[in-house]
């Protein structure tokens, strides 16, 4: 079966960024660390230690604990983790590849305008 999208090294300008999507941007990170302290309720802090577990920086590499936290983001309204868990199911990373659940979490993403999420779920169509 061919990947819907395939894992990339960032470049050091790409901080944050394993598979396609984008780190949130710092006024969005600001605005929600303020709101939401507890690592736990905070999407971001999420999204970032899954981009972490993913890429193995500052801990073991570890793709289970990575779709773990996108799994918490995604709950989170966080659409670059929705995203990211439709490449991780797509590819089997951290998990079963599951095609169906690769689409699911493209159309969540997509429903909160991620563009590349958008393009996905028009390949599936």
């Amino acid at each position: 079966a061919t990947p819907f999208l395939t894992l990339h090294q960032p470049r050091p300008s790409e901080e944050g960024a394993v598979c396609i999507s984008s780190a949130p941007t710092p006024c969005v990170i600001a605005s929600n660390q303020m709101s939401n302290p507890n690592p736990q309720d905070n999407a971001v802090f999420q999204f970032k230690q899954g981009m972490n577990y993913l890429q193995g920086r500052g801990v073991e590499m570890d793709a289970t604990k990575a779709v773990s936290c996108f799994h918490r983001a995604g709950e989170l309204g966080e659409k670059n983790a929705l995203f990211n868990l439709g490449v991780c199911y797509s590819q089997g990373i951290g998990v079963e590849e599951d095609v169906e659940k690769a689409f699911n979490y493209f159309k969540k993403s997509a429903d909160l305008r991620d563009m590349k999420a958008e393009l996905q779920v028009g390949i599936c169509f």
